[in-house]
């Protein structure tokens, strides 16, 4: 699935007079109204979209049932793209007041397995990795010691399928 969400303007852009460009057309769609020298508008289909004033617990809504999906044994990927000031970090990180996508996921995994545990239907091994693909490097956000030089880091490896 493919989720869109677009930040409302920072203060400093409004003060230096920029507009929005992107308009939630509804709950699938996304307009985005291009100046000139096109003046014309394109639309943009997703499997849902969020817009500047959507809530962290109305993306996380749509996302929850990912949590499910790893208790029943998948493995899931939640994957923010965009350019740097797009709000990526707002979205998989939030604010202690308003927690985004990340923490809310962690939360609601060790609840659901908390519960199932105490029932006695399965036990758990659980791993997580949470990396940053810049440029060309791989981060590995759950180092023991983010401040050290990246060279001196365990270098992560881009396995691919056989087939």
């Amino acid at each position: 699935r493919v989720f869109c969400r677009f930040r409302p303007l920072a203060k400093r852009e409004e003060d230096l007079g920029d507009i929005p460009v992107l308009h939630k057309a509804d709950a699938f769609s996304v307009d985005l109204h291009r100046l000139a020298p096109h003046n014309d508008t394109r639309r943009f289909d997703f499997d849902a979209v969020f817009g500047g004033d959507s809530p962290q617990e109305e993306v996380f809504g749509d996302c929850e049932d990912l949590v499910r999906s790893v208790i029943d044994g998948y493995n899931v990927t939640i994957f923010a793209y965009g350019q740097t000031g797009a709000g990526k970090t707002h979205t998989m990180y939030g604010t202690s007041d308003h927690p985004g996508l990340a923490p809310r996921a962690i939360d609601s995994l060790f609840h659901l397995i908390h519960r199932e545990e105490k029932q006695g239907r399965k036990t758990f091994t659980v791993k997580a990795y949470m990396i940053e693909l810049y440029k060309q490097d791989i981060l590995d956000l759950l180092a023991e010691r983010r401040d050290q030089n990246p060279k001196d880091q365990k270098q992560l490896q881009v396995k691919k399928d056989a087939g």
